[in-house]
């Protein structure tokens, strides 16, 4: 079974979206739910994306795996692509465009390094953390390559591991 790591937004309440993905997946992958630092101690304290990526890495060795990230778990996600890690599938739901610096929008870059049959990325039509328009556009300038599917949703829940599922499969 392929390792899929599950990479949650920066809230607390993510661990709920996480565990709703695992029930999705568990049947045919071997699903983790990485819980963030500062879920454990000050959830306001800021996620400090290099100690996580560190402990993905070391969690996950040289194996292959697949991610299933949303929000701030979509940017942790370029950090690993930046750091080598190997991938066999990606998905991104609610890439949270509005919260991030143009440093971090930046690194989405690092999807062109991504073949486009490894990669989805879903977003809310009208999400508050970024809508599809405005994804789009970030997407494209990397490569019109990219499969970005528009949810008809206008928040930042992204219940949707049939979809993750289905794209895991295929």
């Amino acid at each position: 079974m392929t390792k899929t790591l599950i990479l949650p937004g920066f809230s607390p309440k993510n661990k709920l979206w996480a565990e709703d993905v695992v029930e999705g997946i568990k049947t045919y992958f071997e699903p983790v739910i990485i819980e963030w630092e500062h879920w454990k101690t000050d959830n306001k304290a800021p996620l400090n994306i290099p100690d996580e990526t560190g402990k993905i890495k070391n969690l996950i060795g040289d194996a292959q795996v697949n991610v299933v990230a949303k929000s701030i778990g979509s940017l942790v996600t370029m950090h690993l692509i930046k750091a080598a890690v190997k991938f066999n599938k990606l998905i991104l739901a609610g890439i949270p465009i509005n919260d991030l610096s143009q440093e971090d929008k930046n690194m989405y870059q690092y999807l062109a390094e991504i073949p486009k049959d490894k990669l989805l990325c879903i977003q809310n039509d009208a999400d508050p953390h970024g809508s599809y328009n405005q994804i789009k556009e970030l997407l494209t300038a990397v490569s019109p390559d990219i499969l970005l599917v528009n949810k008809p949703a206008a928040d930042h829940d992204y219940l949707y591991s049939s979809d993750f599922k289905t794209f895991l499969l295929r």
